[in-house]
């Protein structure tokens, strides 16, 4: 039980990762395509979900989602297909060091691109 909710954990941090960076390439696209500033909601909440992820570094050493997985999965390797693939995209050899210099200028970057190109505002 514990090896399969570790798997589900991981795809979904995945996907976490992928909607914080794809959310980011969507906002820079935005300045050129301004139909993508109006997606309020989604936009609204990446803006949340980077300022969350940021904050991790300055309350936590790793991510909940890292430290929930790896207690749930007891050093055992992924079990299904896809959560090791999840795995192996997420965990890169990466320095927590780069990875939060990485995260707080993309959060940075977004909250500007908020902002400065904000989906509340009308167009003219």
């Amino acid at each position: 039980m514990n090896q399969t909710l570790s798997d589900v954990l991981v795809v979904i941090h995945l996907l976490w990762a992928v909607f914080m960076i794809g959310g980011f390439f969507l906002a820079v696209a935005g300045i050129f395509i301004h139909r993508l500033r109006g997606w309020k909601i989604i936009r609204t909440a990446h803006l949340l979900g980077m300022i969350f992820t940021a904050s991790v570094p300055l309350w936590a050493r790793y991510c909940p989602l890292t430290v929930w997985e790896y207690s749930l999965r007891g050093g055992s390797p992924p079990e299904s297909f896809l959560a090791a693939w999840a795995q192996r995209l997420l965990y890169l050899d990466i320095s927590n060091e780069i990875i939060t210099a990485a995260t707080t200028l993309v959060a940075l970057g977004t909250i500007i691109l908020y902002f400065v190109f904000s989906p509340w505002k009308t167009a003219r």
